[in-house]
């Protein structure tokens, strides 16, 4: 593949993944998607962000005492400014990643170890894809913060590890790889629950609701591949979700079963035998 030993060259790709300051300033990213972000207004709305988004510091910190289960603790908030929205919140400490290296992406099944070294027996053996941050690099080693709920999101599978020591020459540090991924979460998500009530549906609005709901994922979608795939990111990412947009079509649109009686059966005549 072609991001294979793009990084080994004192790291010099990698810094050029996601980059650690805008206009000078440090920029803060979502650990997940639905991280709480509080606006800094009058009337404290929510927005929620997804992973991935840039976050640029705002210039202030506060510390916060919260009552969560009958335990007081001090919660640490940062202000930052979301780069495509322009909305400035506070968002926790806690939730966001500052300054990474760079956005990681697993588009092959491969080893995640303890430690970095290959030859422990301390691994786990991560299905992809999956996506996360690069934190920090050691020789031709990568310690990435995995996105944990994604994992099962991506690949339906429950096991998990703490584990985030993976082999440069494994991951993809292309950031549309990752962005590409990222922006398919949520139809990831959608996509069992619309599997398990589509056959259930019974009357027609609804069934053309719930069409049209996934019309949408379905050119949302494809539009992402055109932007995030191909020439400017990976094929192998763009071919995930893909697989996914082929997965929605086949739901509302299953295949037809040609009906081979002996009415449209076209094989020509036998040949009697004598």
């Amino acid at each position: 593949m072609r991001w294979y030993g793009q990084l080994i060259m004192a790291g010099m790709v990698v810094l050029m993944g996601v980059g650690c300051s805008l206009g000078g300033k440090d920029v803060y990213y979502p650990k997940a998607h639905f991280t709480q972000m509080t606006l800094d207004q009058a009337d404290k709305k929510v927005v929620y962000l997804d992973w991935g988004k840039p976050l640029v510091y705002a210039g202030k910190t506060q510390t916060n005492q919260e009552v969560v289960k009958d335990k007081t603790n001090d919660v640490v908030y940062v202000l930052v400014q979301n780069q495509e929205t322009k909305e400035r919140g506070w968002v926790n400490l806690s939730s966001v990643v500052k300054k990474p290296i760079a956005k990681a992406t697993l588009l092959n099944t491969t080893q995640i170890y303890k430690t970095p070294n290959e030859v422990s027996r301390d691994f786990f053996t991560m299905v992809a894809p999956m996506i996360g941050y690069v934190v920090e690099i050691q020789q031709d080693w990568a310690r990435v913060q995995w996105y944990m709920s994604a994992y099962k999101v991506f690949t339906g599978r429950t096991d998990w590890t703490s584990y985030e020591w993976v082999k440069l020459s494994d991951i993809s540090t292309n950031a549309k790889d990752a962005d590409l991924l990222a922006m398919a979460y949520t139809t990831y998500r959608m996509l069992s629950e619309w599997k398990g009530k589509w056959p259930t549906l019974t009357e027609e609005n609804k069934k053309l609701s719930m069409s049209n709901e996934i019309e949408k994922e379905i050119i949302f979608l494809e539009k992402a591949i055109k932007n995030y795939g191909g020439n400017s990111g990976s094929e192998l990412a763009g071919l995930y979700v893909a697989n996914l947009v082929d997965e929605l079509r086949r739901l509302i649109y299953p295949p037809i079963q040609e009906d081979y009686t002996e009415e449209n059966y076209d094989g020509g005549e036998m040949e009697e035998e004598y």
